[in-house]
Parts: C-alpha cells; sequence; structure tokens
C-alpha cells in the first residue's frame, strides 16, 4: 500500500514540475507565484515550529488530558497538580 502512495506522489510531482516548466517559458508569472506561496508556506512552519518551542522550553511540566473519543491535548504550566486539582479529574 504505502509503495502505491509513493508512486503517486512521485507520478504527480513530475507532472507538477512539467506543468511549472511549460508555464514558465511562456508566462513566469505563475513561477514567481510558486516561489511566493512556498516561502510563505515555510515561514509559516518555521514560526509555528520555533512558537511551540519557545511554549514548552518556559514549562517542564505539562498536563495531558485525553477525552472520551481519546483525543489529546498538553496544557503547559509550571504545577500540573494543582491544575488537576482545580478541574476537579480523577
Amino acid at each position: 500500500m504505502i509503495f502505491l502512495v509513493i508512486f503517486v506522489l512521485i507520478y504527480w510531482s513530475i507532472n507538477a514540475i512539467d506543468a511549472i516548466s511549460r508555464s514558465m517559458a511562456n508566462d513566469p508569472v505563475p513561477f514567481f507565484i510558486l516561489i511566493g506561496f512556498r516561502e510563505s508556506t515555510l515561514l509559516i512552519f518555521v514560526s509555528v515550529l520555533f512558537y511551540k518551542w519557545y511554549i514548552r522550553s518556559c514549562y517542564k511540566n505539562f498536563l495531558k488530558i485525553t477525552s472520551r473519543r481519546e483525543k489529546e491535548i498538553a496544557i503547559y504550566v509550571d504545577n500540573p497538580q494543582e491544575l488537576v486539582n482545580k478541574l476537579g479529574a480523577v
């Protein structure tokens, strides 16, 4: 199954590169739009990674809450036991 996914991704990327190269030969504007989209996406991705690292570096402890539907959330706090007592959880 994973082989099929990899094959489809490679096939799609080859077609995308071919389409970009053909459009660049006629009009450079789509290429600049692609570069702008890629750079802005990379900037957002790196910003989110830095923000998560920054938040995690301020707190040594975190409280992990799991819902009935098995969804998890991590809350970074100084004293997780205090928050557990306030929430009244087991």
